[in-house]
């Protein structure tokens, strides 16, 4: 449909938007009791210019009456997974605003962690850089004074620690969710976002089948879409949840009890909830633990190559004297 095809392109042009502008007007405008379509069609001149196309199309599609869930469908590969998820498990539900306010939090949550991984490893690149512009200055100078048969001896191997050091940190940034405590941080949120949106969509009377669907796609963690078709089938075979899910990986024995006392009790939605609420707690604990020892180890990485730079530096001049 030339619809769809026209949201593709639109989608290839602003791939992976910024919805943080968006969240926070759009939640206040529907807790003050406004419909979905006028609350977009306000926010469309509202918002960053690279955000008005993608509003503009939704709510042109929900005033025509189609669900949030197919308006967002042309614009899958522009939104991240658990985004997407969330606001369907959001329409689903009629919870919209509590979704837009866990989206603002999780998306608060993801720039924070950017700017703070930049700026821990913003000062150990700056001082390998001047390091580095020190020994051109000192080889230059050393040159000028005929000091290149001296005993110095500064050659590119001087500049190898320092490459190393920016080697590391653009290495770091380009894959700090592989980093151990990192790793395990996104885990506790991927687990919040699973919890969380399964307790939502079985509180909002979906079968379980569909909720866990919905909840697989908002965790955005490869392992557990992986272990779906086998879930939806023993779930189809009438298996209780945690049987369910007590293979998968990464869940964890608390949220695996969190499960067991909901299904127990007869209050999973609650249970899933405050499992939630506490594994969103601990992934942005570790984060920010983790994130700090990225910042120490950036730093004494940095403060070593200079340190093993002057002792170089000096070294010859040691060897000289004693030669004499």
């Amino acid at each position: 449909m030339k619809r769809d095809a026209d949201g593709w392109k639109q989608n290839r042009s602003l791939r992976r938007l910024d919805l943080l502008p968006l969240v926070h007007p759009l939640r206040l405008y529907l807790d003050a009791g406004m419909g979905l379509p006028e609350a977009l069609r306000r926010l469309t001149t509202r918002i960053p210019s690279s955000l008005q196309p993608f509003i503009q199309a939704l709510a042109e599609e929900t005033a025509r009456g189609e669900s949030l869930a197919d308006a967002l469908k042309p614009w899958k590969g522009a939104l991240s997974p658990e985004v997407a998820a969330l606001l369907v498990a959001g329409e689903v539900a009629g919870s919209l605003p509590e979704i837009l306010k866990r989206i603002e939090i999780h998306l608060q949550a993801e720039a924070r962690s950017r700017k703070h991984l930049i700026s821990v490893l913003t000062w150990p690149v700056l001082q390998a850089l001047l390091a580095m512009g020190l020994l051109l200055l000192v080889g230059l100078i050393q040159s000028m004074l005929g000091g290149a048969r001296g005993p110095i001896g500064f050659g590119w191997s001087s500049f190898l620690p320092f490459f190393l050091v920016v080697g590391l940190a653009l290495a770091t940034a380009w894959n700090y969710r592989r980093l151990p405590g990192i790793a395990t941080a996104l885990v506790y949120m991927a687990r919040a976002r699973l919890g969380g949106v399964l307790g939502l969509a079985l509180d909002s009377g979906l079968t379980p089948r569909k909720a866990i669907d919905l909840a697989a796609t908002a965790s955005d963690h490869t392992p557990w879409n992986s272990a779906l078709p086998e879930a939806r089938k023993r779930l189809r075979d009438g298996a209780a949840w945690r049987e369910v899910l007590t293979d998968w990986p990464d869940l964890g024995a608390d949220f695996l009890v969190a499960l067991e006392n909901g299904e127990i009790t007869g209050q999973l939605p609650e249970c899933l909830a405050r499992q939630a609420t506490i594994d969103r707690g601990e992934g942005e604990r570790l984060m920010a633990h983790s994130l700090q020892v990225v910042a120490s180890l950036a730093w004494l990485l940095s403060a070593g190559a200079i340190v093993f730079t002057i002792i170089r530096f000096y070294m010859s001049y040691i060897s000289l004297f004693a030669v004499n």
